[in-house]
């Protein structure tokens, strides 16, 4: 099985593109928030690989062509926000103080958390803080904080998916209807699959969290290497 993979990869790219079509009408019909689509296809794909003693690397090397699509996919995210630039234009200052707010209090949290209640190495740190920035980002910003970037990738994707899933909730319990608000927490504090909720909600959602996802990603580059600094200063 594993040569069949390596040799012809397509075979990887149809059956990751088959789960993912029989998840998403499983997951529309059986209509379970906390069972999203992408949660449910990488359960199934997971279970296939160790049921069929597949190696990751064999079922990748074709799979891995699909990430190529991130890109043009993020590139596409810019549509909602062209719809609703007037939004944009006459909130901006809103939109960058709660965006730098969302990231300042995410840091503090998981430095406090990491540091102090679980009291894990200056590693692991590194390898947390990063969790709430889209991927391709928080690999750059947690090798520069000399953290582990596979677990940064893992730290990102529960971000992502929690965020995605318990997002609505909490909009719901503080009684936060602001389609603005939402869009602007759920970009901000859980990147591209918070953005796919946000889409997933409404336009102006998908807008605001599109917009986030992309700034709060630009401004934790500066930011957060300095928020680190300032911490260990306070905190020690």
């Amino acid at each position: 099985m594993n040569e069949l993979l390596i040799n012809k990869p397509v075979i990887s790219i149809a059956a990751t593109v088959i789960v993912y079509v029989i998840s998403f009408y499983v997951s529309k019909y059986i209509k379970l928030p906390i069972l999203p689509p992408i949660i449910l296809s990488i359960s199934i794909v997971s279970i296939l690989i160790i049921i069929l003693d597949i190696d990751y690397q064999a079922y990748n090397s074709g799979a891995k062509f699909l990430t190529y699509l991130i890109t043009p996919a993020t590139i596409c995210l810019a549509i909602p926000i062209y719809r609703k630039r007037d939004v944009l234009q006459k909130n901006y200052s809103t939109i960058l103080i709660s965006i730098c707010v969302g990231i300042i209090s995410g840091c503090v949290s998981t430095f406090i958390l990491v540091t102090y209640v679980f009291k894990l190495n200056s590693i692991l740190l590194g390898s947390l803080l990063t969790k709430s920035i889209t991927t391709p980002i928080a690999i750059e910003i947690t090798e520069n904080l000399g953290g582990i970037r596979s677990l940064a990738i893992v730290a990102v994707i529960l971000s992502g998916i929690s965020g995605g899933i318990a997002g609505p909730f909490i909009c719901k319990i503080f009684n936060i209807n602001s389609p603005f608000s939402k869009g602007i927490a759920l970009g901000t504090a859980s990147h591209a699959f918070g953005t796919i909720k946000a889409l997933e909600i409404g336009e102006t959602e998908g807008a605001m969290s599109s917009l986030a996802l992309v700034v709060a990603g630009i401004i934790s580059i500066v930011l957060i290497p300095i928020l680190v600094k300032i911490l260990i200063l306070v905190f020690n």
